[in-house]
């Protein structure tokens, strides 16, 4: 029995969505080639579905949405055929996707494994006082790829003080939910 062409195309796309380059795997690579004429689409009507998949399984994929609000999602942006469909793709291929995504760094740095840290003085003269010493904090950051000594000064902790007190504020809301 043949897969439905929506099950081929929507199953093909959320598999690719990690690779870097997804457009030309899909439209080009032999292994996972689309062709508009196996589905009866014109190449532009096979890209518009394709484009459409895609940003649902990443919308999908940043939501993390299961049960019901999954289906009340796709109920809402899909024809009541596909819907099944699509939930039984995102039920199979969509945890391993997910996980994939949530490994990975927005800017392609180290993932890290651990922070140890210290506070430090930085002194100007074989006899400190307390004018010639200005304060820090000396990071030790393990990542995958190695360990790197970070010195934040004063102003630098202030700042990163702020942004961990305002990320911290934006994962309350989350968690209150709706």
């Amino acid at each position: 029995m043949a897969l439905h062409p929506v099950f081929q195309i929507a199953g093909k796309v959320l598999v690719l969505l990690p690779s870097t380059r997804f457009s030309e795997h899909l439209l080009q690579s032999d292994e996972y080639e689309l062709l508009p004429r196996d589905f009866g689409l014109s190449l532009e009507d096979l890209e518009k579905v394709v484009a459409f998949l895609r940003k649902l399984w990443l919308y999908l994929i940043y939501y993390r949405f299961t049960g019901e609000s999954l289906l009340n999602v796709l109920k809402s942006c899909l024809p009541s055929p596909y819907v099944d469909i699509v939930s039984s793709i995102w039920h199979s291929e969509g945890p391993s996707i997910f996980t994939y995504f949530a490994r990975q760094t927005a800017s392609d740095k180290s993932r890290v494994r651990d922070i140890s840290w210290s506070i430090w003085m930085q002194i100007a003269s074989s006899q400190p006082t307390e004018r010639d010493g200005e304060l820090g904090v000396q990071l030790n950051v393990s990542t995958e790829r190695g360990t790197l000594s970070l010195y934040l000064s004063p102003h630098e902790v202030a700042a990163l003080h702020r942004e961990t007190v305002r990320i911290q504020a934006e994962i309350d809301k989350l968690l209150e939910g709706p």
